[in-house]
């Protein structure tokens, strides 16, 4: 289970998020959405125990996730731009997170990078975004983190791709029972995969509940999403008349 309690985060004095608590139980996935520049990556970034909030705690199944290197060993992020070592290969990560992550599993790696049909000895950077998205996604779910932490995930990938990635984060959470966070802006994808949803909005949070609950009151994630929309589209009307 994640918990996060009163959290607030500034940059040079700038608060990106303010007393934000939410909580993504054990064995789910829950999707994070908002607007650019809502904070969400910055939580993640929390999450993950990469940054020290300015007040509040994250918890991770009861123990503070910063400067805890057990937990962070536990905790897999997959950012929107994934990092790879310059002129490394699959097989060049693999060695590189092995060492790191304790549950990382060599037969995911291998069925997943057949599967997805990368040559495991050529070097990423010479991949599409796409493939170098992929190549992410296999290093993450090879990890086998009990707390997996996706950043824009169906970014770079095509409908058959995102399709596939949906039916394997079912299958990991089926499995190994982790707890899963998503941010997106494809919230149509999103609502077929995940059942709740915490909404970053002018830095705090605006909404924590069940997909179900929106589908009710809004009829789809995308209605409510954009009912809670900030930009004047009236200021945007003649520009090139």
């Amino acid at each position: 289970m994640i918990e996060i309690r009163n959290v607030s985060k500034a940059y040079f004095g700038a608060p990106v998020i303010e007393d934000v608590s939410f909580t993504a139980q054990t064995g789910s996935v829950c999707g994070l959405i908002g607007y650019n520049g809502a904070g969400k990556t910055t939580l993640l970034h929390l999450i993950a125990g990469v940054f020290r909030p300015d007040s509040g705690a994250v918890y991770l199944d009861g123990e503070p996730v910063y400067e805890n290197a057990a937990k962070k060993a536990q905790t897999f992020m997959l950012t929107e731009d994934p990092y790879f070592l310059p002129g490394a290969s699959l097989n060049d990560m693999r060695a590189y997170y092995k060492g790191y992550y304790p549950a990382w599993d060599d037969a995911v790696f291998a069925s997943l990078c057949c599967a997805f049909r990368l040559e495991r000895g050529q070097k990423i950077g010479s991949f599409s975004k796409g493939m170098r998205r992929q190549a992410g996604i296999i290093l993450a779910f090879s990890a086998m983190p009990d707390y997996l932490l996706l950043d824009e995930i169906f970014d770079g990938l095509d409908l058959s791709m995102r399709r596939v990635m949906k039916s394997l984060l079912g299958s990991y959470v089926a499995k190994t029972s982790a707890t899963v966070i998503v941010t997106s802006h494809n919230l149509r994808e999103l609502e077929l995969g995940v059942g709740r949803i915490a909404m970053l909005r002018g830095r705090k949070l605006s909404f924590a509940g069940s997909v179900a609950e929106i589908q009710k009151t809004h009829g789809t994630l995308e209605e409510y999403f954009l009912g809670e929309r900030e930009i004047d589209d009236a200021a945007f009307e003649g520009i090139f008349d």
